[in-house]
């Protein structure tokens, strides 16, 4: 076999596993670059003539000399034919060095003995049989596992996994690759907007249809493109059958692929929801989208559980012409929806009443001075507004021309500077925070930067001292003048200061934070505050727009919590104490729910298998190396030995987990990154393929001229001198190839070696493809650990030192944050997001065990019978609440009494067996076996019990004695 099909029979393998063994949550790294012809001739790894790499986690780099895990296959050209197979851990980028942990635990448990190691950073595992199927078998079953627990183990598992929707997104690349080596010309379908009456039907079937039946639609929709695309994921990449569906996100699945395929589609719709509207001819103003996110809602991790209502609730508004503004607007906020998904949507609803915002649209807007953006539904209608007001024509036919229209100029969108300034004050000579606490501060003394603070600029002010930090974000509101303090101010000032005029600005404050201020310790030790100018001498110093936002978020992650850190509830038994976890585990973190029980029980199981929460018991053997950290013993099987790995706790995982979800919360990045070769080279050879010549500047002076485009051959065209009067117009042309240039252009080549031609021509489309864009966030949640029987364990042996963590100030990013070293070696510290609920059972002997230092660093709240919730049996509501008098009365404490779970929903049939086999049980222990004592409780209780003369128990009747009072 030729090693090219080698890299088609891996593929089919790998994708057949995938099909067979959906549990395993496969992903791996396709390489970008796929120059040959035809599909068994396509380099589908990373690789070369002698050997093939596939990666199986991110992130791959693809000359395999950075950072990689995968599963590595030799190739002899002479022989055609295998010789090795092997897994492969390269881990040398100093960046990534927190990741060490995950390979050293990986190569633990395989055995470094069985690694072959090449320098001090790259581990090769040979397999014993050159048999790739059977090797690559082996990786999937033993060692994939591996790998994937020690990723999970560490809270990695979104640095590593790769995305399910990434891997098909270059499928679907792949397959588009070969489909356009006989790609037609589409330029011959514009004009056609035949699609438009067809669509209409269409959004008007789907309106009548429910959530189940479009999720099932859509599935037949992908079987007819041969796509996977319904596949949810929890916080773990652990992928389930997505459920629900929106009319908007099917339409979206509608369009992926050219026009053919989505004809096809049209096709199969037209027969399966019987639409009497002729089959469009063309797709004018509807072009072709990848299979990348269509989605208009993220997966069940990211999105609320109205999310998707949204949606349905604004096709309805639109089918119906009757958009409002809040509906619309709360689309905007749904998490994966954006302005372009939701304009776009519409546009294909009704696209005589909306247009579509995209890079396209954007260009055209843009050259005609035109709104090219908006946030919310009242700039969306002005925009309608102004294109209506410039141009009459319909906008399908606006959007026809856009597409084709492609931009005057190859150039980005240039957007106003905006500043960032720290402004700054001494408490000593102005009480800032006390007037910020009464919202007196209106202006801000200018002793720098005069000539480029100007209003719109974006403020972090900042107050020096013991408790130094960012006590506001403000905007400066007007330009600079020369004045005072405001009169409301100068309440504020000390004895000491100057009042003679000086340079100064208004400011409106944004985010008032005096009670609640982000404090230099907070920020010192992130990246993006190194060299930070907050503490220098002075008075105006530059930030970034980075440190302004960053701060921001941290700011609007201090939510006032109802919520205590940590909380125990307490009470006799059965008075649902474990009951109430599941609620208030669900709402820590996702507010109050408007339901039930049982939905709150049902969001709880998604929010466990999420990763958000945690359930453990504690009983008396219980430990630290159980809890947190340490190590247990294991049997080799190849050796009967007994070796020793490296255990993490309950509590050290969910705290790994919260602490990145924190920092990550924080974690916003300016990156400069490339435009998509696709996108960029479209509207960069627009000139070209409207038949001007486009010139391209080797230097100064020198240039070669871009003549013809044909896409069938993946070819462009250029001369090396402009084009003659009476010249053919190919006369003296020559080509380069367009796959060569988007390797070069995404540095998969060198580029020195290719020639001066190619060396121009990617300088060119660099200095222009190159874009910044700001990496956001992500969302800060909270995370619930649950410890049923709390008080049953040694706690001091169970928590150890992390018990002082536990205090809400000495958590990670508070002032007086603690951190510890664990045995294993690692720096540990308690994240604010982190929430612990106990139970406890006051009726247990072990009570008066419980930590003092425990019973300090916890909230207890207190968990009682409560006979309201027996209302529907009278007969069981009476007894328990003659019980629990007489009870009260002989313990003097309300811990003994009986719980109302024992009775509710027993009939009074099942009191009987309620009585004898739980309730007096419980009483014989609280009365320490004494039967004279139940009796004697049993009967002022006015019950009508006996003992039992074969078996010495008692034993409780239906019939009631004489009842008390």
């Amino acid at each position: 076999m030729n090693i090219t099909d080698y890299h088609r029979a891996i593929f089919e393998f790998l994708e057949q596993y995938r099909k067979d063994h959906p549990e395993a949550n496969l992903t791996y790294s396709l390489r970008n670059n796929n120059s040959a012809k035809r599909p068994k001739h396509l380099y589908l790894f990373t690789g070369n003539d002698f050997y093939i790499f596939v990666g199986m986690y991110a992130p791959h780099n693809g000359n395999n000399k950075t950072r990689s895990v995968g599963f590595e296959v030799g190739y002899d050209t002479a022989q055609q034919k295998v010789t090795y197979c092997a897994l492969e851990i390269v881990f040398n980028d100093p960046k990534l060095d927190h990741q060490y942990p995950v390979y050293k635990q990986v190569i633990d448990q395989i055995g470094w003995d069985q690694f072959k190691t090449i320098g001090t950073q790259k581990f090769q595992y040979f397999y014993k049989s050159t048999d790739w199927k059977a090797a690559l078998l082996t990786y999937l079953t033993e060692h994939k596992p591996i790998i994937d627990q020690a990723i999970k183990d560490h809270g990695m598992n979104h640095e590593f996994f790769i995305p399910v929707e990434k891997l098909e997104t270059a499928i679907e690349e792949l397959e588009q690759t070969i489909d356009q080596l006989f790609e037609p010309d589409e330029k011959s379908d514009r004009g056609d907007y035949s699609w438009i009456p067809f669509y209409s039907e269409l959004c008007t079937k789907l309106n009548g249809l429910t959530s189940s039946q479009l999720t099932d639609l859509t599935q037949k929709v992908l079987m007819v493109q041969k796509l996977r695309g319904l596949v949810d994921q929890d916080a773990h990449q652990n992928e389930f059958p997505l459920t629900k569906m929106d009319p908007y996100t099917f339409l979206s699945f509608t369009g992926i692929g050219r026009k053919e395929k989505q004809l096809a589609v049209l096709a199969r719709l037209k027969e399966w929801l019987s639409i009497s509207t002729a089959l469009p001819t063309g797709l004018s103003g509807l072009y072709f989208q990848q299979n990348q996110r269509v989605w208009l809602f993220g997966y069940s991790y990211e999105r609320q559980s109205e999310d998707i209502d949204k949606l349905r609730n604004l096709y309805q508004q639109v089918e119906t012409n009757t958009v409002t503004e809040d509906v619309f607007n709360s689309v905007l906020t749904i998490k994966r929806t954006s302005m372009g998904k939701v304009s776009e949507s519409l546009f294909k609803h009704r696209p005589e009443l909306y247009f579509p915002i995209n890079g396209k649209t954007r260009s055209w807007l843009q050259k005609r001075k035109l709104p090219n953006q908006f946030t919310t539904w009242n700039e969306y209608r002005q925009l309608l507004e102004a294109i209506r007001e410039f141009d009459k024509r319909p906008f399908y036919k606006i959007v026809d021309e856009a597409y084709w229209e492609g931009p005057a100029t190859v150039n980005l969108p240039s957007e106003e500077q905006t500043n960032y300034w720290i402004f700054q004050g001494n408490p000593a000579q102005f009480r800032i925070v006390d007037s910020l606490k009464d919202n007196a501060l209106r202006t801000w003394r200018v002793a720098a930067h005069a000539q480029t603070i100007k209003p719109g600029d974006k403020i972090i002010l900042w107050v020096v001292g013991k408790q130094s930090g960012c006590y506001a974000l403000a905007q400066v509101a007007s330009e600079i003048y020369t004045g005072t303090d405001e009169s409301g101010e100068q309440y504020y000032q000390t004895a000491q200061v100057l009042t003679e005029p000086t340079q100064r600005v208004k400011i409106n404050i944004e985010h008032n934070l005096w009670d609640k201020p982000i404090l230099k310790p907070q920020l010192q030790d992130l990246p993006a505050f190194t060299g930070f100018n907050g503490g220098n001498q002075g008075t105006n110093f530059t930030a970034t727009r980075y440190q302004y936002e960053l701060i921001l978020k941290m700011a609007q992650a201090q939510p006032e919590s109802t919520h205590p850190k940590n909380i125990i509830l307490y009470g006799p038994p059965g008075t649902g104490k474990t009951y109430t976890t599941i609620e208030l585990a669900v709402e820590i973190i996702d507010g109050a729910l408007s339901g039930n029980h049982q939905q709150y029980k049902q969001r709880f199981d998604v929010l466990r298998k999420d990763g958000q929460i945690e359930f453990v018991t504690f009983h008396q053997n219980y430990t630290y190396e159980d809890f947190v950290v340490g190590i247990r013993p294991e049997l080799n099987s190849s050796t009967n030995g007994l070796s020793f790995k490296d255990h993490q706790g309950v509590f050290l995982k969910i705290a790994k987990r919260a602490t990145s979800n924190f920092l990550g919360s924080f974690q916003q990045a300016s990156v400069v990154e490339l435009i998509p070769f696709e996108e960029l080279f479209s509207d960069f050879i627009t000139p070209v393929t409207s038949g001007k010549e486009l010139p391209i500047y080797v230097d100064e002076e020198i240039a070669f001229y871009l003549i013809d485009y044909q896409q069938k051959y993946k070819a462009l065209y250029f001369r090396e001198s402009a084009k003659k009067e009476h010249q053919s117009p190919k006369k003296d042309a020559r080509y380069l190839s367009v796959q060569t240039l988007k390797e070069l252009y995404l540095e998969e080549k060198e580029v020195d070696k290719e020639g001066p031609y190619y060396e121009a021509l990617v300088n060119t489309l660099h200095r222009i493809g190159r874009r910044k864009v700001e990496r956001p966030p992500a969302p800060l949640k909270n995370f619930v650990l649950i410890i049923d029987e709390i008080n049953r364990a040694n706690i001091s042996r169970v928590f150890g030192e992390l018990i002082t963590l536990l205090e809400e100030d000495k958590r990670l990013g508070e002032p007086n944050e603690l951190t510890v070293t664990l045995p294993n070696g690692e720096p540990f510290s308690v994240p604010p997001n982190l929430y612990l609920i106990g139970t406890m059972n006051t009726a247990d002997k072990s009570l008066a065990l419980l930590d003092i230092a425990l019973r300090r660093r916890f909230e207890f709240v207190g968990k009682y019978p409560n006979s309201e919730l027996l209302h529907a049996t009278p007969q069981a509501k009476a007894l328990m609440e003659r019980l629990n008098k007489v009870i009260l009365n002989h313990k003097k404490s309300a811990d003994f009494l009986i719980g109302h779970a024992y009775f509710i929903g027993k009939t009074d049939a099942q009191l009987k067996s309620v009585m004898d086999n739980r309730v007096i049980p419980l009483l014989m222990e609280y009365f320490n076996g004494r039967t004279d004592l139940v009796l004697q409780v049993l009967k002022e209780a006015g019950t009508n019990c006996t003992i039992n003369e074969l078996t010495y128990q008692i034993e409780y009747t239906n019939e009631t004695a004489n009842q008390p009072g």
